[in-house]
């Protein structure tokens, strides 16, 4: 976490600087105008909002952000503790504040955050200011494991969309879906 923390160090300064505002001179504002900038939210992959938002990896025993479920009950689908900002951010000083990385790494374990340098932001909130990312984590993940594993929805027999005549239009009545066979899965089959 210290590679990312020291990238992070000199962006989280100037946001510092920024939060509190400061003057700049425009055509249309000679004198200056006060520009307040804060960070509000902290958008992309599960790795990287992880590793930059103070949390631990998504293989990780304490992995999700919001909640504190483990990932021995992932499968389960049921939600944990919800998390406050507060709380983890006082568990990332806390990490912060340790000298042993063996503590480090114990404190980390046990909770599923470490410190994170966006934590230095007075307005900032650990488990609000992270979202999702839609491409990587609905697109290529949550919505493909809904359909196949939670709904039971699986392809069988598949080897090309359907596809209508080239003189007429594309519509759903006029393809030819003979070869396609879509059927229900169950859980245990």
């Amino acid at each position: 976490m210290v590679t990312i923390n020291n990238i992070l160090k000199p962006l989280v300064n100037d946001l510092l600087e920024l939060s509190r505002g400061i003057m700049i001179c425009t055509p249309k504002y000679p004198r200056g105008r006060k520009v307040v900038v804060k960070l509000a939210s902290l958008i992309g992959d599960v790795v990287a909002t992880c590793k930059a938002g103070g949390f631990m990896s998504h293989s990780a025993k304490g992995f999700c952000n919001w909640c504190d479920i483990e990932s021995s009950e992932r499968r389960d689908l049921k939600l944990g503790r919800q998390r406050h900002g507060q709380e983890v951010h006082n568990l990332s000083y806390k990490y912060y504040q340790l000298e042993s990385q063996a503590k480090k790494k114990s404190l980390a374990k046990k909770t599923g955050v470490h410190w994170s340098g966006f934590n230095r932001l007075p307005y900032w909130d650990p488990v609000l200011n992270i979202t999702l990312g839609v491409m990587h984590n609905w697109f290529e993940g949550v919505l493909q494991h809904h359909f196949k594993d939670q709904w039971g929805f699986a392809w069988k027999n598949v080897k090309s969309l359907p596809r209508s005549s080239s003189n007429s239009e594309s519509n759903a009545e006029e393809m030819d879906w003979t070869g396609i066979e879509c059927q229900i899965i169950t859980k245990g089959n």
